[in-house]
């Protein structure tokens, strides 16, 4: 911790509206569930032994455990588990999901745990006490080793000052299409501070991460400002390129874009492209295609003639015979 983050500790932003309208929403769209009196438990066990009040808020959590349903998510890395409020939601999202949870404090891990056999999700979470520094270079060799599956989801929510690196540990260990979620990106607006940030690490450290993954082709990333009964904040959400967003992605003509493909297609024309297409629509590979010159089926429609690179636009039609689509390789009907 700098200096200045010891001697100014963060405060929260907190605002009636906010937490009126919270209330409003939670009370329609959080109601009780099989686990609800675990996530009350879990938080008011850690407020009473003497935990920062830092969980994540009611509607986040359902929020974080609706994304793990929207991907199918089974297997799901958590880096800092705190009271396991966050864990137990994302627990919550199917019977057949698995959490790695890292907390680097024994203590707060103990009590995590706790709340954990509490909610009876033993089964579904295996909390790993360390530095997250430590522990997720190992996760990845592992991971690459195939000891251990490739996470679906990461949720990560530790110290910022490392965010930009916890993110590239969390992507390296996870599937292609696999999303990734980082919290606490806004900080009541410090996100825009630059010159806070030469003093505060916390800050520093969440610039440089929105720096960094803007900056990284490998991801297609968000960030979105969020305000709520705990605090105004943001998140920042990313999905790991692969399958048929790699074609449209962003490295057309960018020199010095550094990637790995499962497959490389020399030369953008009508059957290049519709090999592409065709190997990229398992969602589980990804492609590159590289042309010298222009992909002349976009750039001018008069070329696309023949079905080809196609998809992305409109359906499939018989009659349009100068469509960017492949309409399905059809053909006149033939005597016999």
């Amino acid at each position: 911790m700098d200096a200045e983050e010891a001697a100014a500790p963060y405060v929260p932003e907190q605002n009636a509206r906010w937490t009126a309208c919270d209330e409003f929403i939670n009370s329609h769209l959080i109601p009780p569930h099989p686990y609800h009196k675990a996530l009350e438990h879990a938080y008011k066990n850690a407020m009473a032994q003497g935990l920062e009040d830092i969980a994540v808020a009611p509607s986040q959590g359902k929020f974080l455990s609706v994304q793990c349903q929207i991907l199918g998510a089974k297997h799901i890395l958590e880096v800092g588990t705190m009271a396991a409020y966050s864990t137990i939601w994302m627990a919550s999202s199917s019977p057949d999901v698995k959490i790695v949870t890292l907390e680097i404090d024994p203590k707060i891990a103990e009590i995590a745990r706790g709340h954990i056999r509490y909610a009876g999700l033993e089964n579904r979470v295996e909390l790993i006490v360390g530095a997250a520094a430590d522990v997720l270079p190992q996760l990845v060799d592992e991971v690459e080793q195939g000891k251990r599956p490739r996470f679906d989801f990461s949720f990560i929510d530790a110290d910022k000052d490392n965010a930009l690196r916890y993110f590239n540990w969390c992507k390296a260990a996870s599937r292609k299409r696999g999303v990734l979620y980082v919290d606490n990106m806004v900080r009541k607006g410090e996100l825009a501070n630059a010159e806070l940030a030469k003093t505060n690490g916390r800050v520093r450290g969440i610039r440089e991460a929105v720096e960094g993954i803007g900056k990284d082709q490998t991801v297609d990333a968000v960030l979105l400002q969020t305000v709520s009964e705990k605090n105004y904040d943001g998140f920042l959400m990313a999905i790991i390129n692969g399958g048929l967003g790699q074609i449209l992605g962003s490295t057309f003509g960018v020199p010095g874009a550094n990637a790995t493909f499962d497959y490389v297609i020399v030369g953008g024309g009508t059957a290049g492209l519709t090999i592409a297409t065709r190997l990229a629509s398992d969602p589980t590979i990804s492609v590159a295609v590289v042309e010298a010159g222009g992909f002349y089926e976009i750039d001018n429609g008069n070329r696309s003639t023949v079905p080809g690179y196609a998809n992305f636009y409109t359906g499939a039609d018989p009659k349009n015979y100068q469509p960017l689509v492949d309409w399905g390789l059809m053909t006149e009907p033939q005597q016999v």
